[in-house]
């Protein structure tokens, strides 16, 4: 049975609502089978207060027939909600697309960062160093409010801390964690 929770964030939506970036056709792949568990699109949905398709990233899950991916996937949005804070990345829709498919799937949706991981804004922006100093802080309290809670992230790295150009009123990036979570 889900929670409150998880219903707050559980919508109908199909996936030909989305758009690719700039409003492709297609969905851009993050990340496939061949380099991660789940597969990652980059995609646009609906309309934000400038007017502009809102970007966002689709986490693919495929479900099996004992409904043990989806109770994983419940527990992550369950556990996400239960952590928030400011520098967690928040979960803003689950759905599962009517459209049959070989395979059943269902979709987290995640806020875009448009700076990417801390892998490539480190190694594309050579940012100065009090920049990384704060980036490093953020971290550090994400990290904090995530064992103050009896969590360990699980698989801290560069590729797991999401950079944020909109998330700060100071004029510098802001970090998102990743989930991945071990209670």
């Amino acid at each position: 049975v889900e929670s409150d929770a998880f219903r707050s964030v559980l919508v109908e939506r199909e996936l030909d609502q989305f758009s690719g970036p700039d409003g492709a056709a297609g969905l851009q792949v993050l990340a496939s089978h061949l380099t991660a568990r789940h597969r990652v699109f980059r995609a646009e949905f609906g309309v934000g207060a400038d007017g502009k398709a809102m970007a966002c990233v689709l986490k693919e899950y495929e479900l099996d027939a004992e409904g043990y991916a989806w109770k994983r996937l419940v527990t992550e949005v369950e556990t996400l909600h239960r952590l928030r804070h400011a520098h967690i990345v928040e979960v803003q829709a689950v759905f599962q697309p009517t459209a049959s498919a070989a395979t059943p799937l269902a979709y987290v949706q995640l806020p875009y960062y448009v700076l990417g991981d801390a892998a490539h804004w480190l190694s594309t922006n050579a940012p100065e160093l009090w920049k990384r100093q704060r980036m490093l802080m953020q971290l550090a309290q994400a990290l904090q409010h995530l064992h103050d809670r009896g969590f360990a992230h699980g698989d801290l790295k560069l590729e797991n801390v999401l950079i944020s150009d909109q998330a700060s009123a100071l004029p510098t990036p802001s970090v998102s964690v990743r989930a991945r979570l071990i209670p």
